[in-house]
């Protein structure tokens, strides 16, 4: 619990929460949240599962059409612009009303990555341990 908190702490710092963001969610790539802010109380588990099949169905079009797998996509409705990249085992998704620019939600994204790779570099890591058994 005191690492999903930490990682909340992590968005949450970075999050105006007087700015153009309706969303920031983290979450796993199979849909399970990691961390996230929503400006409005929604149920977080339909926009994960639904950032991840999104992300998923996109990658899938692209690699079916012959390009790579894209690491970020942006999506357009009439009213929102969506933003969704991949770090690591990570998926990060920003929603913000189609007047925040791409170049605004770019550079959300990096700020927030680039705090999510240093908070895990930071963190210990374990050692395998070598049994020999004679």
């Amino acid at each position: 619990m005191a690492q999903l908190e930490e990682r909340g702490a992590s968005i949450l710092s970075i999050v105006d929460p007087d700015g153009p963001l309706d969303a920031a969610l983290l979450l796993r790539q199979t849909g399970i949240l990691v961390a996230g802010w929503t400006r409005n109380p929604v149920p977080h588990e339909v926009l994960t599962v639904m950032a991840a099949t999104m992300f998923a169905s996109v990658q899938t079009i692209a690699e079916t059409l012959g390009d790579a797998s894209p690491s970020t996509i942006v999506i357009e409705t009439e009213s929102r612009r969506l933003l969704a990249t991949k770090f690591g085992i990570d998926e990060l998704i920003l929603v913000a009303p189609k007047a925040a620019t791409e170049g605004f939600l770019r550079q959300v994204a990096r700020r927030i990555v680039r705090k999510e790779l240093q908070r895990a570099s930071a963190e210990p890591r374990s050692r395998a341990s070598i049994v020999v058994k004679g």
